[in-house]
């Protein structure tokens, strides 16, 4: 069978919420999300509570409850999966909501990424019953340009940056986005320093060079290989 995949934002944009990914907006609208399904014992019963029905998809912008409601209203042989992407350059913003204990600051790169899982996991209430099954998580250590600087082998990135040794995992590199302006990667000036121009031509092509070389950048990203090995 020969799938055909479509991916779309579902967020930022919705609602009352700014067009902004940062993660207050994000943590905001998770929360809305699980207080509308907080009344429900399970997403069945969420989507019977909201007036869904398996044969009527057209009804899904309608719900309140979004997730649950494009998880079950889904037309036959196909299936939703939601992608929650965080960064963890700021976890330490957010790690009061994840009510892990002993952690210590800096975070470690391991701490980063259980920080950044927590955090969506009490953000997300009881939509975690989806985890791994229609929800997934991309967590990136620092920020997914990591994932980017993952194309590049370790002999590219000593050149650029005129430093090493590079460590095996790139997410211990705590500015991707330098690293990827010495590599040549298009900048602009902003308050007189410069920073990765992130638009989405750039972008587009970053990707299509990414997704030619996924095999090895996932060698080199611990985070990016849990998020692949999640699809």
């Amino acid at each position: 069978m020969q799938w055909k995949v479509k991916v779309e934002p579902f967020f930022p944009g919705i609602g009352r919420h700014k067009k902004d990914g940062g993660w207050s907006n994000l943590k905001n609208w998770c929360i809305e999300q699980a207080r509308d399904l907080s009344a429900s014992k399970n997403l069945a019963a969420a989507a019977a509570a909201l007036g869904a029905h398996p044969s009527n998809n057209q009804n899904t912008q309608k719900r309140k409850d979004k997730i649950a409601a494009a998880l079950l209203l889904q037309p036959p042989y196909s299936y939703t999966t939601f992608v929650f992407q965080l960064d963890t350059d700021v976890a330490e913003s957010y790690m009061a909501d994840t009510h892990l204990k002993g952690l210590t600051t800096p975070l470690s790169v391991s701490d980063r990424h259980l920080v950044g899982e927590s955090a969506l996991d009490a953000w997300l209430g009881n939509h975690t019953q989806k985890k791994n099954n229609g929800i997934i998580y991309c967590i990136s250590t620092h920020a997914t340009e990591t994932f980017l600087l993952a194309n590049h082998d370790a002999n590219e990135i000593t050149i650029a940056l005129n430093k090493s040794p590079i460590p095996n995992n790139y997410d211990e590199l705590s500015n991707p986005d330098f690293a990827l302006i010495k590599l040549g990667y298009s900048s602009e000036l902003k308050n007189g320093t410069p920073a990765l121009k992130k638009t989405k031509p750039k972008y587009k092509a970053h990707s299509e060079k990414f997704t030619n070389n996924l095999a090895a950048a996932k060698t080199r990203s611990n985070s990016l290989g849990i998020f692949i090995n999640l699809l």
